[in-house]
């Protein structure tokens, strides 16, 4: 959704609430690998570093439905959604909108996702 706030009217956390497809209930590390770290270089725009800079990250989505889409559309990515949310709150995560249709591209370990669950849903 953006940058945005969540939580209670006493509370309010700003960052990014974003969903990306997992493998379970309870996601491997790997499931949040880019896609260099899977060993898988871009299949476009292959003179552009910016290209390579992104498949460094790691592809979420702006929304649920559109991460479902996904993995309908690619199967071998996983049958569940899990919806994270990342603060803002100045570490050195990266998010950026990155593509059409609610795509975005976060720089963070795979740890650093696995903490930030917020929930899992199955397709």
């Amino acid at each position: 959704m953006g940058p945005g706030t969540t939580g209670s009217s006493q509370t309010v956390r700003r960052g990014w609430t974003l969903f990306h497809v997992v493998t379970g209930l309870n996601p491997p590390p790997e499931d949040f690998r880019s896609l260099l770290a899977q060993g898988q270089l871009p299949k476009y725009r292959l003179g552009d570093p910016e290209t390579y800079r992104q498949a460094a990250g790691v592809s979420c989505y702006e929304t649920a439905d559109q991460a479902r889409d996904l993995a309908r559309k690619v199967p071998r990515l996983g049958a569940f959604v899990a919806r994270v949310f990342i603060p803002d709150d100045s570490c050195a995560i990266e998010v950026a909108r990155t593509g059409r249709g609610g795509h975005y591209t976060v720089w963070a370990s795979m740890a650093y996702f696995l903490a930030h669950i917020v929930s899992i849903e199955p397709v």
